[in-house]
């Protein structure tokens, strides 16, 4: 089988303790974590980057929560459609 199955996305900022519960929600079955930071204070990098499912992408926030999102899609190595 090619490539990863189940792609995670995540959009945060300055949210590194609820992060921390997500990513472990989910690194059970996900095959790679992409989590966006809009500019995160708290210690979120650091976080993300000491995960080695996790692929860290910082884009600033402009207040556009879906493209957050469809930028953390854009990086997924899973085909969608949105």
């Amino acid at each position: 089988m090619n490539g990863p199955l189940i792609s995670t996305c995540i959009a945060t900022q300055n949210n590194v303790a609820y992060l921390q519960r997500a990513i472990a929600s989910v690194e059970c079955f996900a095959d790679e974590i992409i989590v966006v930071d809009g500019g995160s204070t708290d210690g979120t990098e650091t976080l993300v980057r000491s995960n080695p499912k996790c692929l860290y992408l910082h884009r600033p926030f402009d207040g556009n929560f879906a493209a957050q999102k469809n930028f953390a899609f854009d990086h997924a190595s899973v085909s969608y459609t949105h």
